[in-house]
């Protein structure tokens, strides 16, 4: 028609189509920035390497292996970005199948445990029976990686971290809880942005992607993603069902 609303709609779609647009196109800079920008530092890294320390003094030699760490760092993050888009791009299937996840959290736990040892975090880990859900694998596992990779850097030395899986009535849950920081309620959503480093957890390592990432792969199963307070500390839980098959539940969802 050629009324009002009609108008309305046409204007707000038209918006809409070019925020979508504009977006894109920020995306796409930043993902060739970091594609173009990783082979000449790898050319640098390389080159630092190639430098003999032994015939150095001291002082020079440490700004050596600083400079390649720093590099090093740099090009982490180039490669979990470019990780992310590969995965929001994912429309294929073909990786998917019956996940076991009482398998996937021991392995994941079995890798992170020397970790946490020699941190000396308490590492533990509550799996029940649950069915297995139609996911892919790799990205499941570096999903939930990433998720106790971070559990055990800000939780302090003597602390514990719990890798929990449950069944619930729509499906079953993987929970990660620690006795680190926490993240404040007003920064929830934020800390999902990328490079988004919480005032609390600043100056810990890190490049601010690893819950990007983890977003990322919770979106393409079309699973839940939650944190709430584990007070103290922060606990992140894992959904594996199907979020558009149930409401969601009333904690914060991103």
């Amino acid at each position: 028609g050629r009324d009002e609303i009609s108008w309305l709609s046409q204007i707000v779609n038209h918006m809409l189509d070019e925020v979508s647009r504009l977006m894109h196109e920020v995306k796409g800079a930043c993902d060739g920035i970091a594609h173009d920008l990783r082979t000449p530092l790898v050319h640098v890294r390389t080159r630092l390497a190639r430098v003999p320390l032994e015939r150095l003094d001291g002082e020079h030699a440490d700004l050596i292996e600083q400079a390649s760490h720093g590099v090093t760092d740099v090009l982490k993050r180039f490669s979990a970005m470019l990780r992310i888009s590969e995965i929001e791009a994912m429309r294929r299937r073909a990786g998917f199948g019956d996940v076991a996840l009482d398998t996937l959290c021991r392995e994941v736990a079995d890798l992170y445990q020397p970790l946490a040892a020699d941190k000396g975090v308490d590492l533990a880990l509550q799996l029940a029976r649950v069915p297995a859900v139609r996911a892919d694998y790799a990205l499941m596992f570096e999903a939930l990686a990433n998720l106790l990779d971070n559990a055990i850097k800000f939780t302090p030395p003597g602390g514990r971290v719990e890798l929990r899986l449950a069944m619930g009535a729509q499906g079953p849950s993987v929970h990660v809880s620690d006795d680190g920081p926490g993240i404040p309620d007003a920064e929830r959503t934020a800390v999902f942005q990328r490079f988004y480093r919480s005032e609390r957890t600043r100056e810990a390592p890190g490049s601010g992607l690893g819950l990007s990432l983890v977003q990322a792969v919770m979106r393409m199963h079309g699973f839940g993603l939650v944190l709430a307070h584990a007070r103290p500390g922060l606990r992140v839980t894992l959904d594996c069902w199907t979020y558009a098959a149930a409401r969601p539940r009333d904690q914060e969802t991103i």
